[in-house]
């Protein structure tokens, strides 16, 4: 899947990621970067992810940059 990081907790280490096929926001947690900074700078970036589903939420794992 893919999206755009749509908002960062960086103090509390959490974002969330609008995905591009619609539906709502996903949950992603600074751990499941890979090869990302959590920063400030996340904001914004396309990128892939695979999902999961934790306590019956569904969630973003191994978040990484989109390459073109």
């Amino acid at each position: 899947m893919t999206g755009v990081v749509a908002h960062l907790v960086l103090d509390r280490g959490f974002g969330f990621i609008g995905r591009t096929t619609g539906g709502p926001d996903l949950f992603f947690h600074f751990r499941d970067l890979v090869d990302l900074e959590f920063t400030q700078q996340l904001l914004g970036r396309r990128v892939q992810f695979d999902t999961e589903i934790v306590h019956g939420r569904e969630r973003a794992i191994r978040v990484e940059s989109v390459t073109d």
